[in-house]
């Protein structure tokens, strides 16, 4: 993926997001693409982003690296910080609504109920509760199979690539 091809991504995103009919999911999707835009984060240090992460005030982002064990603050621009905000308001709604207590400290969580088959069976997880690196993946696939089926015969239209770690790569 070419990063002009990545800003078009987050463009999209950025506009579908901010919609105010926007489903939650998207929202999510746009967050988590417009942090690694800005920090080029990889996806586990997307997914292990905390609320106190992100300080909305200062237009701040503080992302551990787990690859080089350091600490990067970054800034977040207008864009990401109307999608932050977004995300933050529905992020709060699900936790409330399917989470007792409501004591999720994790920035992404689960959008809608989710099973995941694996060696143990079927497991159901509930709305509410951190994101794991198989929704974060899901939640991309989804998307740009969807994007790909709508611009499929576009002139010059080159596929997104199914795989996230290429979207973060883009950006360098």
């Amino acid at each position: 993926m070419a990063q002009a091809q990545a800003e078009w991504v987050w463009s999209t995103l950025w506009s579908a997001a901010t919609a105010a009919d926007a489903p939650d999911e998207l929202v999510r999707l746009a967050a988590m693409v417009g942090i690694v835009r800005v920090s080029r984060a990889r996806r586990a240090e997307v997914l292990a982003l905390t609320t106190g992460s992100y300080r909305p005030r200062a237009r701040r982002l503080t992302v551990a690296r787990t690859k080089w064990g350091r600490i990067h603050t970054v800034p977040v621009d207008d864009d990401l910080h109307a999608v932050l905000r977004k995300w933050m308001r529905v992020r709060g709604r699900l936790v409330e609504a399917h989470v007792e207590g409501g004591a999720v400290d994790a920035l992404f969580v689960t959008v809608h109920h989710t099973m995941w088959r694996g060696a143990r069976g079927a497991v159901t997880k509930q709305v509410g509760l951190p994101l794991d690196e198989q929704g974060l993946l899901l939640s991309w696939k989804r998307w740009a199979a969807r994007t790909n089926a709508e611009q499929a015969g576009r002139y010059g239209w080159v596929p997104l690539p199914t795989r996230f770690e290429q979207v973060r790569r883009a950006w360098g």
